[in-house]
């Protein structure tokens, strides 16, 4: 946590979401994304769709829900 509370105020961000996809297709979940914001009182926020979009709608699809809003792809990499 020290090291992305460092980097949020090195960088001047108010935080770090990171989301990747989630282990095995048919899974429970498609994704998991979580949010870091140390420096800000918030070490993560598991539960954190607000941060993908600003505003997020829902909609019930049997045992999933569908997210969605509009967002804007910053940076998109790949750790390997």
């Amino acid at each position: 946590m020290d090291a992305v509370a460092a980097l949020t105020v090195r960088e001047g961000l108010r935080a770090v979401t990171v989301t990747a996809a989630a282990d095995g297709a048919g899974g429970p979940y498609d994704l998991v994304s979580r949010f870091f914001a140390p420096a800000n009182g918030i070490p993560e926020d598991p539960v954190t769709g607000s941060a993908h979009t600003g505003m997020v709608r829902t909609e019930a699809r049997g045992d999933r829900v569908r997210l969605t809003g509009e967002a804007v792809t910053v940076l998109r990499g790949e750790l390997v």
